[in-house]
């Protein structure tokens, strides 16, 4: 990998740090090539993809729409590919993974869309498993929004649509019974990003509470 995609991993790394309050994971991807199918629902979700898929060692390539490339071309530095290059995301497959966003666009946060063929033919064509991976980013209980990565098991293409709304449903379902000032159950956590105030204030007091138990 050259520099500048070295020095925007690290940016990308920085602004996650900024924005949430961490980013939590559940599940392992494997090594190799493999399609990664994600739902679609937040400004975060490729940054948080590639970044959890940066940390397991692997490097994977991105699915694009072409009118974001060409806004963006730095991402091609980090292995992003425009949505009709179907030849080089068969390249890339050969020897790194590849994250696709099925749903095609940005949708609000909710049930799952309709998922384009897309991903599907890619993972037949080039032999490689296809995973379900849902990405939610929510505020909850404090000051900054808190994301989880749900990976789901290799899956056929007509299995895709049911595993990957059952993944991002269990997750939404969790979020709702769960206390909301704690991470979700079941999740690791990957990157620790912004304490809330309420955070710093409680750790304030708790070292002031020491300090004056040591004077006493």
């Amino acid at each position: 990998m050259d520099l500048v995609a070295r020095g925007f991993q690290r940016l990308i790394r920085r602004s996650l740090q900024r924005g949430l309050r961490g980013v939590w994971i559940r599940g392992q991807p494997p090594v190799g090539p493999a399609i990664y199918a994600a739902n679609h629902h937040g400004w975060w979700d490729g940054y948080l993809a590639g970044f959890w898929l940066w940390s397991a060692g692997l490097q994977p390539g991105l699915l694009m729409r072409a009118e974001q490339l060409q806004r963006f071309p730095l991402f091609r530095r980090l292995g992003a590919i425009g949505s009709g290059e179907l030849r080089g995301a068969l390249e890339l497959l050969r020897s790194r993974p590849l994250i696709i966003f099925p749903e095609g666009r940005i949708l609000p946060a909710g049930p799952l869309g309709a998922l384009a063929p897309g991903a599907t033919w890619l993972a037949k064509q080039a032999s490689v498993p296809l995973i379900p991976l849902a990405i939610r980013t929510a505020l909850r209980g404090h000051e900054f929004p808190e994301a989880y990565l749900r990976l789901g098991e290799p899956c056929s293409g007509r299995q895709l649509p049911s595993q990957l709304a059952h993944l991002v449903s269990q997750t939404d379902l969790l979020a709702q019974v769960s206390d909301p000032e704690r991470p979700l159950p079941g999740f690791s956590l990957l990157l620790r990003g912004r304490s809330s105030s309420s955070e710093r204030l409680g750790a304030a007091n708790r070292a002031l509470e020491i300090l004056l138990e040591r004077g006493a």
